[in-house]
This record gives structure tokens, sequence and C-alpha cells, in this order.
């Protein structure tokens, strides 16, 4: 029985380290959403999303600013879907953006908006980077 510890108990030692590497690896790497992002639909508006930090399991702690609503601060969670970063937040309308890693955009559909913005460019928002 003895034996059956002690061999069980080095098996462990050995497998869990192996287990942890393999989990790291595929952890996805939230860290490029943390930024100011732009989003401009047309001239006389514009929104800024400025995301302050992401955890290493995709908590967004951001901040939305545009001239209609002010600044409003929020939290939301990024999640990895086929590979690709999503993070989705809104109040009545709501984002669905994905992370363009080649072109360093957020971007994606805009539902449940007022009826006056019908306009294909507030259908999909796209937000780039402000470096």
């Amino acid at each position: 029985m003895r034996l059956r510890v002690t061999t069980f108990l080095i098996l462990c030692a050995f497998w869990v380290p192996s287990v942890a590497l393999v989990l790291a690896q595929d952890a996805p790497d939230y860290k490029p959403l943390v930024g100011v992002w732009t989003w401009r639909p047309n001239r006389e508006w514009s929104a800024v999303r400025t995301i302050q930090s992401v955890s290493d399991t995709g908590l967004v702690t951001a901040e939305w600013k545009d001239p209609h609503w002010g600044t409003i601060p929020f939290k939301t969670q990024a999640q990895t879907v086929n590979g690709n970063t999503r993070i989705k937040f809104g109040g009545s309308t709501k984002y669905d953006l994905e992370y363009d890693k080649k072109k360093d955009v957020l971007i994606g559909p805009v539902t449940n908006l007022p009826p006056k913005y019908t306009e294909p460019e507030w259908q999909t928002a796209h937000f780039t980077r402000t470096k």
C-alpha cells in the first residue's frame, strides 16, 4: 500500500507541472486590448473607449466616452471564441467586437440602436487604436 501511495505521489509530481505548462501555453493573451480606441462613424460624432486593464481571465475594466452620454465606466468579460478575442458590452445598444490582431482594430456589429441611426456606418463599429 505504501508503495502505491509513493508511486502515485511521484506521478503527480511529474504530471501537475506539465498540465500547468500546457494550460499556460493555451491561455489567451488579452493584454493587446488595453489602450484607447476611437470609433468615428461620421464627422459629427465619435466614441472613445479606453480599456485600462484586462486580467488573465479576461475581466475588462474600461470606460466609454461620447458627446451625448459623457464618460461611463464599465466592466465586461473578454473571451476567446474559435481562436478570436471577442468583447461584448453595452446597455440598450449592444456592441459585439472582435479584435483583429493584424489590423489592430476592434470591429463588430452594433445592435439595438435608436431608430434615427439606420445608416450603414452605424451598423458596424470600427474602433481604431489611438497611438
